[in-house]
């Protein structure tokens, strides 16, 4: 806020970006490069990662239609996959300004909005990893391959 000449009345520093989602995905629309090799050209940034986190508060709102705006955004960063800030040493716990709480997790969200827990199991290669309410994956892929995660179960 300010006042009448343009002076900050109070710092107000505000926690941004909440959360980050995927970027570089494959698409039919641009024709881009293909950086991953897929067939499809990649496209990157805000307008790419924007639709996933829109998208992810749809389907949590239609899991549970009596959830606040702000109920909405917390389990999204409740859920979050926690990311390292490129920008200082080490590994920190926690919000950053370069990934906000971290990385959506579809999975952990939904199960945290419809109640239910371990909605899903991802899977790569000849590996399955079950994921809990917390959207954290326990084990990781041996073959170093793609995870790819199918829903099992969204009824409430």
């Amino acid at each position: 806020l300010f006042d009448p000449l343009g002076r900050r009345i109070y710092p107000q520093v505000r926690l941004q970006p909440s959360v980050v989602g995927p970027d570089g995905v494959d698409t039919t629309f641009f024709g881009f490069e293909d950086t991953d090799q897929t067939g499809n050209p990649n496209f990157f940034g805000t307008s790419a990662s924007a639709p996933h986190a829109a998208g992810l508060a749809a389907l949590m709102l239609q899991l549970n239609p009596s959830l606040s705006p702000a109920e909405t955004i917390a389990i999204m960063e409740d859920t979050a996959l926690d990311m390292d800030d490129p920008g200082q040493h080490g590994f920190q716990r926690g919000f950053d300004f370069r990934s906000g709480h971290g990385l959506l997790q579809s999975v952990g969200a939904l199960s945290a909005a419809s109640g239910q827990p371990a909605l899903s199991t991802m899977s790569s290669g000849n590996t399955t990893d079950t994921v809990g309410a917390s959207g954290m994956v326990e084990g990781k892929a041996s073959d170093g391959g793609d995870a790819i995660v199918r829903v099992s179960s969204l009824s409430t």
